[in-house]
């Protein structure tokens, strides 16, 4: 029995002897094998290193110590190999601009001016596209056809631009003989005319009785023929005055375009009321108040933009624009006069800024061609007497009674986009 006890002791020593064996051999063949793979392929639970020691993965791709793909530089980079920053943020694959705008451009037109009508887009490594306002204009402007190079971040691209010769500068004595003297013109080809010398101090005479606006309309209205007209385009920007007078431009309906000086604050009731041919205009970033009946019948006017620095935009200021199909109202606006946009039936949206706190009655009725409106903030209900009404009226929008219930439902109500599915329904619902 003893003697069977120390052979079973014995087995059991040799066994041991002969694993340990085995464990030494085998971790000799994995030294081997490391020294004879200079170039680090992977092995089974390793990482891939490429011939300058950086790790890749699988694939062979150079990734970061956490995996993340990398150039051969070291930055991140997307699936696709497109680089982004440390971050994961897509990075700026380039950027495109479209000018469109109905503002005449001559030489002297600061570069800045070309904004208004542009658009640029940036594109990203994530096939995201996202429009952009910081970019810088460089370029120089001649007459004919000229090339201004958009720059933003470190991406340009261009666009063109015709620039015509500049407007002929005429005194307000001479403007009677200046018209009298030219051939009647077409919408598309208007008279380009600077007036200079106006101030505040004589800006009544300028454009009160006998002034500029009756002085072009004696060569509008002097035939028997209807379409007998000499259509032209002013330019201000040389006058320093800060306020534009009431009626200053009204009923002069052989106005195609003006241009303002930056130097204005208000635009005065009725100024270009009933001018059915103005089909553009840009309202300069110093104007604080539109005056009631400002733009009131101006049939061509196809597009505005509302400045930041306006407070309030009068009564009636653009009833009946029927041809406005863009209403671009920036945030610092606090206030849309009643009716101030009623019968403007080819405006299909409208985004109320965060900063507006009184809607006023009718302020979008009967605007037919309303699909979506987009609230950035939240009005208060309406309140006071209806000569000085504050907040959201309940005919803001008419009888479109469903929106505004829905703006202040208790549940799910307030700041957002709401849509109607086409004009003839008048159920608006907000979009998640």
């Amino acid at each position: 029995m003893k003697r069977n006890v120390s052979c079973i002791k014995n087995k059991n020593v040799l066994v041991c002897v002969l694993l340990a064996v085995a464990l030494i051999a085998a971790l000799a063949f994995t030294a081997c094998d490391q020294d004879s793979n200079p170039d680090n392929d992977p092995v089974q639970g390793g990482n891939q290193t490429n011939s300058g020691g950086n790790q890749t993965d699988p694939g062979g791709n150079q990734t970061d110590p956490s995996g993340t793909p990398t150039d051969p530089g070291g930055n991140q980079t997307d699936p696709s190999g497109t680089p982004t920053d440390p971050g994961g943020t897509p990075t700026l694959t380039g950027i495109t601009a479209v000018y469109n705008s109905m503002e005449p451009v001559f030489r002297n037109t600061p570069l800045d001016d070309l904004k208004t009508g542009l658009t640029v887009t940036a594109a990203y490594s994530n096939g995201t596209n996202q429009t952009v306002t910081d970019y810088a204009l460089s370029g120089t402007l001649a007459v004919g056809t000229s090339t201004i190079t958009v720059t933003y971040e470190s991406k340009t691209t261009t666009f063109n631009v015709t620039v015509e010769v500049d407007p002929e500068v005429v005194a307000i004595d001479n403007l009677y003989l200046y018209l009298g003297g030219k051939t009647v013109n077409t919408p598309n080809t208007p008279y380009r005319i600077a007036i200079n010398g106006i101030t505040d101090a004589n800006a009544g005479t300028a454009f009160g009785p006998g002034g500029i606006r009756d002085k072009i309309l004696q060569y509008r209205y002097n035939e028997d023929d209807p379409s007998y007209a000499r259509y032209v385009y002013i330019d201000l920007s040389g006058n320093d005055i800060t306020a534009l007078p009431a009626s200053a431009f009204s009923a002069l309906n052989n106005l195609i375009g003006i241009k303002l000086p930056n130097s204005i604050t208000s635009i005065g009731g009725s100024a270009f009321s009933n001018c059915g041919s103005l089909t553009s205009i840009t309202i300069p970033d110093s104007v604080s108040s539109i005056g009631t009946m400002a733009f009131d019948g101006c049939t061509s006017l196809a597009s505005v933009t509302i400045p930041h620095n306006v407070t309030s935009i009068g009564t009636l200021a653009f009833y009946g624009c029927s041809s406005l199909a863009s209403v671009t109202i920036l945030d610092g606006v606090l206030s849309l006069g009643n009716a101030a946009f009623q019968r403007c039936t080819s405006l299909t949206s409208v985004t109320i800024p965060d900063s507006v706190t009184t809607i006023g009655r009718n302020a979008f009725n009967n605007c037919t061609s309303l699909t979506s409106v987009t609230f950035n903030g939240n009005i208060p209900v309406e309140s006071g007497p209806s000569s000085n009404l504050t907040g959201f009226s309940s005919i803001a929008f008419g009888t479109e009674w469903d929106l505004y219930s829905k703006y202040f439902a208790v549940s799910g109500g307030g700041a957002g986009t709401y849509t109607r599915p086409d004009t003839t329904s008048s159920t608006w619902t907000k979009r998640p």
